[in-house]
């Protein structure tokens, strides 16, 4: 695999989660045997379709994917794969792949945010004189929220640290950090019921 041909596109994934298990690997069955019932699952099935998924790009057996995939922790490649990124929600996953960095978020778009959550810390960096209902309650947003997730991701940051630095241009193409003035490619897919955003350089 020394002459591995990564592909220049960006990759995604969308897999529900009544969907059926799919292979992993010894290490990760037991790491998932000591997770509580609700989280084991979580976890075969998003690490399952990881493997599947790449397994695709890559023209290898899933379970001979070079990942290290714990609990808990965003899942790497081996060096010279890319890089992926995951996301769930309450009834689907989102998986990302790219040959650089990239983060990706996917949300339900009935999910309820709450107005002091939108004022603060989604559009605190956009200029809107008055958020009303029909505004809360369209898909802004939680556009507005996966694109702030995917930048984080994509500087593996914390949420509740990092939300503010990150400032959403209006025509939501991109997203950029105030801190270290970094800017990022922004795509977005309203798709049935979620929303999906992907974060890149």
């Amino acid at each position: 695999m020394n002459n591995l041909q990564l592909s220049t596109k960006i990759h995604l994934w969308f897999y529900p989660k009544f969907y059926n298990q799919e292979k992993i690997t010894i290490e990760e069955a037991n790491w998932a045997s000591q997770l509580p019932l609700k989280r084991k699952r979580e976890y075969i099935f998003s690490r399952g379709y990881l493997r599947k998924s790449l397994s695709k790009l890559f023209n290898l057996d899933p379970l001979e994917i070079p990942i290290k995939a714990k609990p808990g922790e965003a899942p790497k490649l081996k060096k010279g794969f890319g890089n992926v990124s995951l996301s769930h929600c309450k009834d689907a996953i989102l998986i990302g792949w790219y040959k650089d960095n990239l983060g990706v978020d996917i949300e339900r778009k009935d999910r309820k945010i709450k107005e002091i959550l939108v004022r603060k810390y989604i559009y605190n960096d956009i200029k809107i004189s008055k958020i009303n209902k029909s505004f809360l309650e369209s898909n802004y947003c939680i556009l507005g929220w996966c694109a702030k997730e995917s930048a984080i991701k994509w500087e593996q940051g914390s949420l509740l640290i990092n939300i503010k630095n990150w400032a959403i241009d209006e025509d939501f193409n991109s997203i950029k950090n105030k801190l270290s003035k970094t800017r990022l490619n922004l795509k977005y897919i309203s798709y049935r019921n979620w929303m999906i955003t992907c974060a890149y350089k």
